[in-house]
Formats: structure tokens, sequence, C-alpha cells
């Protein structure tokens, strides 16, 4: 590698840190999502207690995790925190990771189907993976 190279990719570099901590700032860590994640789990937490059927509970578990948009962008709202991130090239690069959990839907189906017992154990699993990608690149975390 010579030199000039050098020169280009330490540009890069510094240039993606910087749009990074723009995207940091601006969005607030992404506080609001966290926020979010932190009362869907208590209410799984609350379904779990509750004395209905295994099947039931894993519906329910499924059906909370629809709340995280909405009450991640009314968070959002109050705590005056960036979602869009529009005008940032990082942005977009948020909203495919975003669409790329839509991958590990049919393997939490599956590993439901094969172990309802287990579903509170896959489901965490697959949702850590995604907040580590998300969370870690956007706003560099120290879980990357």
């Amino acid at each position: 590698m010579n030199d000039e190279n050098f020169k280009k990719e330490g540009e890069i570099s510094l240039q993606i840190n910087d749009l990074r901590k723009r995207l940091s700032i601006s969005g607030k860590n992404g506080v609001s999502f966290l926020l979010s994640a932190v009362i869907i789990w208590l209410i799984i937490t609350i379904i779990f207690l509750q004395p209905i059927t295994l099947e039931l509970k894993n519906i329910y578990m499924l059906f909370s995790t629809g709340l995280m948009f909405p009450l991640s962008m009314g968070l959002s709202n109050l705590l005056k925190a960036d979602w869009k991130f529009e005008g940032n090239p990082l942005g977009k690069l948020g909203v495919f990771l975003n669409i790329a959990q839509l991958v590990y839907f049919p393997i939490l189906f599956w590993a439901i189907g094969k172990s309802p017992e287990e579903a509170i154990i896959f489901f965490p699993s697959l949702q850590q993976h995604i907040f580590s990608l998300m969370d870690g690149f956007t706003f560099q975390s120290l879980i990357l």
C-alpha cells in the first residue's frame, strides 16, 4: 500500500466517524429504541407471569413486538431525538440493517415450532443480535 492510498483511506475513515458522531448526537444514541425495548420486555415479563397456556404466551410475546416501532417513534418525539437521519448517508444504512432483521423471523418461527417451551430463550438471542448490529455500528457503542 502506498502513502497516497493510505491517506485516502484515512480521510474516508474520518468522514465516516464524523457521520457516526452526528448520528449519535442527533439520535441521542438511540435511547428511544432502547427504552422501547425495555418497555416491551416488561410487557413480555408480565405476559409470562400470567396463568395462561404456553402457546398463548408465545403468541402474545410475538404480538407485543409490534409495539416497538410506534413506541420508539413516540419516545423519539418526547425526547426530541432524530430517528429518520435525513441528510446523513448512514441513515440509509440503518434502514437496511432494520430491514435485515426480517430474515430472523423465519428462524424464530421455526424455533418456536420446534421447541415452544424455549421460545423465551430464542427470541432475546435473536433480538440481541439485531440491537448489537444496529447500535454498535450506528452509534459506536462498546458492543462492537
